[in-house]
C-alpha cells in the first residue's frame, strides 16, 4: 500500500465473467459485478499447501518426438505438425492445427481477447517458443454466419478449419532442440447447448541444424490430467 492509505477503507471492484456447465451442456455465460474490502483481524493464506502438484502432465522430449499429433475430444478432433523437420537459421517453421468439429457442432472464430460475452473464442497462445520468433496466428478462412445456442446469428466454423502460425528461427540460433509449447481453448456448440469448454496443451520440437530438411514432425496434444 502507498504511504498514507488507510487499508480499512480500502476497497477493489470488478467483475466475474463465468459459465456454469454440467458434464454434458452449459448455461449461457453470466457477468456479476463485485467490491471486495479489507475486513480487520482476518488472515488469508498467501501460498498453496506445500505438496501440491501441477496439474499438467510434462511429456518429455523422447513422449513429444514420438507423439500422434492427433486428439479426440468430445466432439472435436484436432491435428497438428511443424514443417519442416530440420530448419537452418533464417528459416520459417510453420505450425499448423487443423480443428474438426463433429456434425452439428461448431466452434467460435479465433481472436485475441473476449469481445461478445454471449460466446467464446476460439484461442491459439504460445507460452514458449524455443527461442522462435512467432507470427500471428492466420485461419485458413473466414467464419460464416449461423443461428446460434441463444437464438441469434452468430459467426462460426462448423467444418474443419485450419490455423497456421510461422516462427522465424534467429539467424544466432543454436543447433539443436528447440521446445514450441501452447494451448489451444475453444467451446464446442450445437444449436441447442454446448459443451463445457476445453483447452488442449500442445507441444512440438523444432530441430535446427546447418541445412533446412523438408518434412512434418508431429505435435503433441494432450489434456491436463
Amino acid at each position: 500500500l502507498a504511504s498514507g492509505v488507510n487499508g480499512n477503507e480500502l476497497s477493489i471492484s470488478g467483475s466475474l465473467f463465468f459459465q456454469s456447465c454440467s458434464e454434458k451442456s452449459c448455461l449461457p455465460p453470466k457477468s456479476v459485478a463485485f467490491t471486495a474490502r479489507v475486513v480487520e483481524g482476518e488472515s488469508f493464506p498467501t501460498s498453496a499447501p506445500s505438496g501440491t502438484s501441477p496439474a499438467i502432465a510434462q511429456p518429455s522430449e523422447s513422449e513429444i518426438r514420438d507423439a500422434t499429433g492427433e486428439i479426440q475430444h468430445e466432439h472435436l478432433t484436432l491435428r497438428g505438425h511443424v514443417s519442416p523437420s530440420v530448419a537452418a537459421p533464417g528459416d520459417t517453421v510453420t505450425l499448423t492445427l487443423t480443428a474438426e468439429p463433429a456434425p452439428p457442432f461448431f466452434i467460435y472464430p479465433f481472436a485475441t481477447e473476449l469481445v461478445d460475452k454471449s460466446s467464446r473464442p476460439t484461442l491459439l497462445v504460445f507460452s514458449k517458443t524455443g527461442g522462435l520468433k512467432a507470427g500471428p496466428v492466420q485461419p485458413a478462412r473466414d467464419p460464416r454466419e449461423k443461428i446460434g445456442p441463444l437464438g441469434k446469428a452468430i459467426e462460426v466454423y462448423d467444418q474443419p478449419i485450419t490455423f497456421t502460425v510461422d516462427f522465424k528461427v534467429p539467424q544466432d540460433a543454436q543447433a539443436g532442440s528447440h521446445v514450441i509449447e501452447g494451448l489451444f481453448a475453444f467451446l464446442t456448440c450445437e444449436p441447442n447447448f454446448c459443451d463445457p469448454p476445453r483447452a488442449i496443451h500442445l507441444q512440438a520440437v523444432v530441430d535446427v541444424g546447418a541445412r533446412t530438411m523438408p518434412g512434418e514432425t508431429r505435435l503433441a496434444l494432450y489434456e491436463p490430467v
